[in-house]
């Protein structure tokens, strides 16, 4: 059986599917670049929503007169990135939306600046700016699709982001191939009449992984 991801796999999550006899192809089908921006007041915690803006904001020359890094952030492997460069990460949910009511709940007379791609969803903005939280959003990294024909037949395809999805089907279409999307929020790009998706429980590579092998192995042994 085959699968494509539509990023590039590390060599340990490419393993995984080798050592069960799969055949894996990894496509980066979108590209991020980062933007100039500048913070010139501190905030009282920092959000991130991905690593990518770990990434990036560490790269700029404000990283350098922070007072302070404490954060809250959308993600197990964000929390990690961060945690791993010193931060402090106060608290962390797995979806945007979840992290806005927590931070309406117990954060609410902070100040915050939010670290986002140019293609944000708006569900936390959204959430923030109905309940008075005082926040300023920074645009970091611009989000570019890099669509590329797929001429190959698929048994499954691993979806990590709406712009994923989105820069996919912009030179492809969905066929009898069985879909994995990270979570919820990559889900809802998909066109409204598909049904053969499957999200993983916990929004991480590892369960995404992990349910597609399970879920290839038992249709393969249904078949003999």
């Amino acid at each position: 059986m085959k699968i494509l991801s539509t990023k590039k796999l590390s060599t340990k999550e490419k393993k995984i599917f080798t050592l069960e006899g799969f055949e894996i192809i990894d496509i980066d089908f979108i590209k991020i670049t980062p933007l100039p921006f500048d913070v010139k007041i501190i905030s009282d915690i920092y959000i991130f929503t991905s690593q990518n803006t770990v990434k990036i904001v560490e790269q700029n020359p404000f990283y350098k007169n922070l007072t302070h890094k404490k954060a809250i952030c959308v993600g197990e492997k964000t929390k990690k990135l961060l945690e791993k460069n010193n931060w402090q990460v106060i608290d962390f949910e797995h979806y945007a939306d979840n992290l806005a009511k927590k931070i309406i709940e117990k954060y609410n007379s902070y100040t915050f600046t939010f670290f986002c791609g140019e293609l944000r969803r708006d569900t936390l903005p959204i959430l923030l700016t109905k309940n008075n939280i005082k926040y300023k959003e920074v645009k970091v990294y611009k989000t570019e699709f890099v669509s590329k024909k797929i001429n190959e037949i698929f048994d499954a395809i691993l979806f990590f982001s709406p712009s994923g999805i989105e820069s996919f089907l912009e030179k492809n279409n969905f066929t009898n191939e069985q879909i994995f999307c990270i979570g919820t929020t990559t889900a809802s790009a998909l066109p409204t009449d598909y049904k053969e998706v499957i999200i993983a429980e916990t929004p991480t590579n590892e369960i995404l992984i992990n349910e597609c092998i399970n879920y290839l192995k038992n249709k393969y042994n249904d078949t003999k």
